[in-house]
């Protein structure tokens, strides 16, 4: 029996040498694996983070930098190879950082290589493995809040009240990359907010060497409270769009020749609105200012900087007039002013009009301006202190205005302009015969001219209503359906279909209304007349109730929400719809005038969002899963493609 053990304790003891380097290796790979894996996560982690911060920072790239180097662990920014580029959205050729605004993308590209700490995995790893991470997101501002340091010295500071010029950036941080040829083993993984959808073709990359000239971008001149005419730069002969945030007032314009815009006759602006023009693209916004307490006599008071006209009267005649301005105490010393840019009615002159203050306290120009009886009449003065000698410069002397009295005279009425479009619904028609009974869908057929003598080349709706009170603005109700349209020629006619998705809930007598540019988005001839025939219909069919949802258990809930965009830019008015695992409805609304939607108390779960918007005849869709926590608030972003 002895002899049996020892036999058998040989055995095992041969087995176990056998097992022993497959037991080894398999312990090794495990904690090679599980290293490589912390890695990843850490530099997908830190491209997040980087990413993050671009989106609202988007040409700070030193801040871009330091969110993603401080995030990293078990890799010092040395070893990785990081490359921060822009775009406009998918199948777009990359845009200088100078030149980024909200509604681009930041995308942030990180690559490491992994090596074997342990002797027995680097003949399975013999020149590394390749990690690659990339983290796109949409920009959300145009400003620069802090520009990169790599491109120009630190500007000196400002006063808090003022939005000071952003500094340019056109820098991309990359380090020196590996060779690749020696790399067997990659992995990549690209984080990019939005839906996962197979209606969208997948992105065709564009060739390095793919140029293409670009477009102009858009620059608001400075608004002031009680403005009523916002102005600026843009590409010209193209369409924008102006929208104030905060109250959704829109107007669309063409840009001059000259590549200025006008947009005239606005309601008066409210200091801290957000003011947004859009178009071709691009999109720029402006904060209004509060305006600076006038100064209530001509008479200079010593203290601060301040301006004053020279006058020979008590008044000027109204029309063009050339006058002296003078400034006296201009700031000399710390930041001195090296350009004073003059103002009329809170607008730059065009062309601008500017004089070189060369360090002296006081200055004497003459201007041209065009007196009314109306006013305001106020010319004013702002000093910049150029501190890049490549062109850049920051505001130092905040604006000082004077007002210059008019003599009373009997003011020339202004013409109504006739060169102009006119939005005008003329069909509407219900098509189905005969008519369906209660809960079910009314279609109707819908056509929009342009009876003006200008194209309208900027978006507007149509909405449709049913059973509306007249008595209230339309604007102030719900509508049950609502088509966009992109343009509309002058003398042109685009016809589409409408729907009353769910039909009546009663049978007798009902109404359908349509109305053209809702919103009020087109500056037209005749802004009363968008308004359809009233069609009145009469149901006699009654269906029986439909089965209504059923009820969900209580239980957890989470928020969701995001932006609906086509392309690079926020797209407003989507319809949205929530299914659950089953198909069934559970929630539905649609974006605001931003692109921005929110569903709230949604039970946890895994559902489908879908977005949609008709555009003309052209119908838009999103489809993306999701999953709805408790742990915080959701984004699922939708990204709109042509179906």
């Amino acid at each position: 029996m002895t002899g049996v053990r020892r036999r058998l304790l040989g055995q095992g003891l041969v087995e176990f040498a056998l097992l022993l380097p497959l037991l080894m290796l398999i312990l090794v790979g495990t904690i090679e694996f599980g290293r490589v894996m912390f890695i990843y996560v850490n530099i997908a982690n830190a491209a997040r983070e980087g990413a993050r911060y671009g989106m609202v920072n988007p040409k700070d790239q030193n801040g871009i930098i330091n969110n993603v180097t401080e995030t990293l662990q078990m890799v010092t920014s040395n070893d990785i190879t990081m490359n921060i580029t822009y775009d406009k959205g998918p199948d777009t050729t990359t845009v200088p950082a100078s030149a980024v605004a909200a509604g681009d993308r930041v995308i942030i590209t990180i690559e490491y290589t992994v090596q074997p700490i342990t002797p027995l995995m680097q003949p399975f790893m013999p020149g590394g493995m390749l990690l690659r991470t990339e983290n796109r997101r949409t920009i959300q501002t145009s400003r620069a809040d802090a520009a990169s340091t790599l491109a120009a010295p630190a500007p000196p500071p400002i006063p808090p009240t003022h939005t000071a010029t952003p500094a340019p950036s056109n820098v991309t941080r990359t380090s020196t990359p590996r060779p690749s040829a020696t790399v067997p083993n990659t992995m990549t993984s690209t984080n990019t907010p939005g839906p996962t959808s197979t209606l969208s073709p997948s992105p065709t990359s564009v060739p390095a060497t793919a140029t293409a000239t670009p477009l102009p971008g858009i620059d608001i001149d400075a608004i002031w409270a009680e403005d009523t005419v916002v102005t600026g730069h843009a590409a010209a002969g193209y369409g924008v769009t102006l929208r104030v945030v905060q109250t959704g007032f829109q107007r669309s314009v063409a840009v001059g020749a000259d590549g200025r815009f006008s947009f005239s006759g606005l309601p008066e602006m409210v200091a801290g609105y957000t003011v947004v023009v859009q178009g071709y693209g691009q999109q720029a916004f402006e904060i209004v200012r509060e305006r600076p307490t006038p100064t209530p006599s001509l008479t200079p008071t010593p203290g601060n900087p301040y301006v004053f006209v020279n006058l020979s009267a008590p008044c000027l005649e109204p029309g063009v007039q050339t006058v002296t301005v003078s400034g006296r105490q201009w700031p000399v010393g710390g930041n001195p002013v090296e350009t004073v840019r003059f103002l009329w009615n809170g607008q730059p002159f065009s062309p601008e009009k500017t004089v070189s203050h060369n360090g002296t306290a006081s200055f004497d120009v003459q201007v041209q301006v065009n007196l009314t009886v109306a006013g305001p009449n106020r010319i004013g003065a702002e000093g910049y202190y150029h501190w890049n000698k490549g062109g850049s410069q920051r505001l130092v002397q905040p604006l000082v205005e004077a007002v210059i009295p008019v003599c009373n005279a009997t003011p020339t009425p202004t013409a109504t302009p006739t060169s102009l479009p006119d939005l005008v619904i003329s069909n509407l028609v219900v098509t189905d015969d005969p008519l369906p009974g209660t809960y079910e869908r009314i279609r109707l057929v819908a056509s929009v001219h342009n009876a003006g003598v200008a194209d309208v080349t900027s978006l507007f709706w149509v909405d449709l209503f049913a059973d509306a009170d007249l008595g209230v603005p339309l604007a102030q109700q719900a509508s049950v359906d609502y088509v966009a349209v992109g343009a509309l020629g002058a003398g042109s006619t685009i016809s589409f279909t409408m729907y009353v998705p769910t039909g009546f809930e009663a049978v007798g007598a009902h109404t359908l209304v349509a109305m053209v540019d809702t919103w009020n988005q087109v500056f037209e001839r005749d802004e009363d007349n968008n308004l359809s025939t009233v069609q009145a219909i009469t149901l006699s069919v009654a269906n029986s109730t439909p089965t209504p949802t059923p009820i969900v258990t209580p239980g957890p809930t989470g928020d969701l929400g995001g932006i609906t965009s086509i392309g690079a830019l926020p797209q407003g008015f989507v319809m949205l719809y929530l299914y659950d695992d089953e198909d069934r409805l559970v929630a539905s609304g649609r974006s605001d005038g931003d692109g921005l939607y929110e569903m709230a108390d949604i039970p946890v779960g895994d559902y489908v969002i879908m977005g949609q918007l008709r555009l003309g005849n052209v119908v838009y869709l999103a489809v993306q899963p999701v999953i709805v926590t408790d742990s915080g608030y959701t984004v699922a972003n939708l990204y709109l493609s042509e179906l």
